[in-house]
């Protein structure tokens, strides 16, 4: 296999010979920073334990064909080099890692999701990325490397991102048009189209649906409060004692996604994979909101059921687009590491454009790249339902990756759901919710 390796301000994994390993008193070989760094490859020098191959690096990724792929690239730039892999999922890692770091059981190098980052940072179980920070944020959009930023330093290199779009039934928008159900057989441009669109499709005893998605799930519901102006932790997302629950925008929000329930007139805690994905995936949905993840899902519905779909981006709300969250995932070097340099080596290897390109081929992920870097994934510009998230992402707020974020998650659960089930007003959903995370702060001493 060549190793393509990433080109100009990613050179980390492209060096060679006399670059990988040992560094002496060589002139080009920066200490500034206490790791041996290579002046003209732009790289760590790795430890000569790891280039011999006498010790090894351990690898925990989500995906045992990932594991496989990452090593046989790798090897190709570094024959001697040994890499062995876990599969550990990156909703896990953070957790596993605090217990089996420091035992010298855990990883060299782990995949994290963003929104982990902040109890990552207080368990004090990653390591600074150091010298390649310029080269990260040369490569991947601020919203992405922001997820890895603390007091100023990188703490992680971006390798994909997700957000949520909107999947539609191409084939069945086609049909009520041509029935005269439906103006156009385009896309819903504005989610009042899809309510105004459920006053004739919905049939609640045969329980078709024209619009599918988890409603208490806030990562989904997010965008119907930021489109009416709300401002978590601040303007800036920086405050985490600021959660604006209790504030106009969020009960503006809670009243407009009152109104979605004839879309979708199920029970909030029925609203599971089975209920949405796997039911759009039938052919008799018209819209689902999803994110990547659901892609094979209605594509194999698609060629099973005869339709065709499409992707893209989140209609207005009520002409004002709303900004959904996204999620960045990282490549983190342990803390714990024996070996920082060539962990960060093999960290950075992880964001070059030959694994991107595995990510989008095999995994549909969305590489975590600037847009001028888009051409360097073979595919991704052509494919229409992809590129629609990527779009997605030009309007999202990557999630906060403060701790806090936990108790922020739990009360917008309760805080959607009760609205969703008309258990409580817009007004008393949003005053709880803001006097639940406040208790809970209290309680962590915060």
């Amino acid at each position: 296999m060549a190793a393509v390796v990433m080109a100009g301000t990613l050179a980390a994994c492209g060096g060679g010979g006399s670059s990988g390993g040992g560094g002496g008193d060589n002139a080009n070989i920066d200490r500034s920073d206490g790791l041996p760094w290579d002046t003209v490859n732009q790289m760590y020098v790795l430890e000569d334990v790891i280039m011999s191959g006498a010790e090894h690096l351990t690898l925990w990724v989500d995906n045992a064909g990932l594991g496989d792929y990452v090593v046989e690239a790798y090897q190709s730039i570094y024959p001697d080099v040994r890499i062995e892999v876990s599969v550990v999922g990156h909703t896990d890692s953070r957790r596993m890692m605090q217990i089996q770091g420091e035992a010298g059981t855990g990883a060299d190098v782990f995949l994290m999701i963003s929104d982990h980052f902040g109890q990552a940072m207080n368990s004090a179980v990653i390591n600074e990325m150091g010298k390649y920070e310029e080269q990260i944020r040369a490569r991947a959009p601020e919203g992405a490397w922001g997820a890895a930023q603390y007091d100023g330093r990188l703490w992680g290199i971006p390798t994909h991102i997700e957000t949520i779009a909107l999947f539609y039934n191409k084939t069945l928008l086609e049909k009520l048009h041509a029935e005269g159900v439906i103006a156009s057989p385009e896309p819903a441009t504005d989610f009042n189209q899809i309510i105004e669109l459920a006053a004739k499709y919905s049939r609640p005893a045969d329980s078709v649906w024209t619009m599918r998605f988890p409603p208490r799930d806030s990562y989904f519901s997010y965008v119907y409060l930021t489109a009416h102006g709300y401002e978590l932790y601040g303007s800036n997302r920086t405050d985490p004692s600021m959660p604006n629950l209790n504030t106009q925008p969020v009960i503006d929000g809670l009243h407009y996604f009152r109104t979605l329930r004839p879309t979708f007139d199920i029970a909030a805690g029925d609203a599971n994979w089975d209920f949405t994905v796997i039911e759009f995936r039938n052919g008799e949905t018209p819209y689902l909101v999803c994110g990547p993840w659901g892609l094979s899902e209605a594509r194999e519905g698609a060629a099973e059921n005869g339709f065709e779909f499409g992707v893209v981006p989140l209609p207005a709300v009520n002409g004002k687009f709303g900004r959904s969250f996204s999620g960045t995932q990282l490549a983190c070097v342990s803390s714990y590491t024996k070996y920082p340099a060539a962990a960060r080596n093999l960290a950075m290897f992880l964001a070059s454009d030959e694994i991107l390109n595995y990510f989008f081929r095999e995994m549909g992920k969305i590489p975590a790249l600037k847009d001028e870097l888009i051409p360097r994934i073979a595919g991704l510009a052509e494919d229409t339902n992809t590129f629609a998230f990527l779009n997605q992402t030009q309007r999202s707020d990557a999630m906060p990756s403060f701790p806090d974020m936990d108790s922020w998650w739990k009360v917008a659960e309760r805080m959607f759901e009760a609205v969703w089930e008309g258990l409580m007003s817009p007004e008393d959903a949003a005053a709880k919710a803001q006097d639940d995370y406040d208790e809970l702060r209290r309680l962590a001493g915060q």
